[in-house]
């Protein structure tokens, strides 16, 4: 398959992420999860965060549909 890396390391830019979830919703393997980060004027905060490294397939799936660019391997 096209596309695919083996050896992929997703990492996300916190300062470019909009936690939009998109990342989220196209990842096959569960690889990225929306998280926690608090609170700000009453409203819940969530930052993205790579939970399951290992279980990265390399498919580009999150690093293609990132509206925010925030996404590398």
């Amino acid at each position: 398959m096209a596309g695919l890396r083996r050896d992929a390391r997703p990492r996300v830019d916190p300062e470019r992420c909009i936690r939009c979830g998109v990342c989220v919703c196209v990842c096959r393997a569960g690889v990225l999860e929306l998280r926690s980060a608090g609170e700000l004027a009453g409203l819940p905060l969530a930052r993205c965060v790579v939970a399951r490294l290992g279980a990265c397939t390399g498919c580009l799936r999150c690093v293609e549909e990132c509206p925010a660019r925030a996404i590398s391997l």
